[in-house]
């Protein structure tokens, strides 16, 4: 599979873009993605002209400058977590604001409370630490969700005889990895 950098011109606005020539697609379109970081990347089959691409893209000029666009403010929007007082983490589509509480005790506990996902510790916590009781919580909240929602789902389909086995792990590339 080769691999271009090219440039697509709209407007004012030069555009760069990564095409890929891919033998193995059987078909003669071409596929657009705007990836993470607001990226255009195409991939096209070999026998596709530059010049033909471009027609094609530039009939596209509106979906790929809306989606990159949305890509680089998204990106923008982003800071970096400090696991400080006040981040904001996600539950279930919920802002949740990082409160950490110092109170002494053995255990150190992460509990969600009304707008507050809170740290009860008795130490100053180090950021390595604060990331790793967050994450623990994140996967025990998990486990406990998806439990539910198979155990409801095992229920109504009639062909599951027992409750499949649960395992939340962090990992680098893949996720929903079911068996």
């Amino acid at each position: 599979m080769n691999e271009f950098i090219c440039e697509l011109k709209i407007k004012d606005k030069v555009i760069p873009y990564s095409l890929k020539y891919n033998k193995k697609k059987n078909r003669y379109s071409i596929s657009l993605s705007v990836d993470i970081f607001g990226q255009l990347k195409v991939s096209a089959h070999p026998s596709m002209k530059k010049s033909q691409i471009n027609d094609l893209l530039l009939k596209q000029a509106l979906w790929i400058d809306k989606h990159i666009t949305q890509r680089t403010l998204l990106l923008k929007e982003k800071k970096p977590i400090s696991y400080e007082q006040g981040d904001i983490f996600y539950y279930l589509g919920e802002k949740y604001y990082l409160k950490i509480v110092d109170r002494p005790q053995k255990n150190i506990r992460v509990i969600m409370r009304e707008n507050d996902l809170c740290i009860f510790a008795g130490e100053e916590l180090t950021r390595e630490n604060k990331i790793r009781y967050i994450e623990k919580w994140y996967r025990q909240q998990a486990l406990l969700y998806f439990s539910e929602r198979i155990e409801k789902l095992c229920l109504i389909t009639p062909w599951v005889r027992q409750k499949p086995i649960i395992r939340v792990r962090k990992m680098k590339r893949q996720w929903g990895l079911l068996f």
